[in-house]
């Protein structure tokens, strides 16, 4: 009886386990779709405003936090150029100085990035103009030759399943 309960207990934990490195992947992805979504209401909120396509090109390296209405529980704010080995892992923040998006990963056994040290996701918002007739893409913000706007990842990076 005793085994089985040893048994028993070992599933559960690992079962856990595994949970805890799920839960962390769906809130990355669920904090990168709110801010791609916060993102895209801002475009609407300023066409609807009528102040042009060009002035988008302001987002270009922002902070997308600062475009919700509360920030996420695990955002540190806004820092200038952190040391990641300082941060905790699970937590966002915004390096001002190379304006990107950073998370730090708790679980970084899980996580394939070509970023050496700490395991860390970083993103950007980049707004992206058309190519001219050329084919030289211009960043020129003129009105009518941004394409779109996004959060793109720096990096590629990899979830790794156990």
């Amino acid at each position: 009886m005793t085994i089985l309960i040893a048994i028993f207990i070992t599933l559960v934990i690992d079962r856990v386990w595994a949970l805890r490195i799920v839960a962390e992947q769906t809130g990355v992805e669920h904090t990168i779709g709110t801010l791609k979504s916060a993102l895209g209401l801002e475009v609407v909120a300023r066409v609807i405003q009528d102040k042009g396509l060009s002035e988008l090109a302001e987002l270009d390296g922002s902070n997308p936090i600062a475009l919700l209405e509360q920030p996420p529980g695990n955002y540190l704010g806004e820092l200038d150029a952190p040391d990641p080995a300082g941060v905790k892992g699970n937590r966002w923040y915004f390096d001002r100085s190379r304006k990107l998006l950073i998370y730090r990963v708790a679980y970084s056994d899980y996580l394939k990035s070509p970023l050496s040290g700490p395991a860390r996701i970083r993103f950007m918002v980049r707004v992206d103009y058309r190519r001219d007739n050329s084919g030289d893409r211009s960043l020129s913000p003129q009105a009518g030759r941004i394409r779109g706007i996004d959060l793109v990842p720096v990096e590629r990076y990899q979830w790794v399943e156990e």
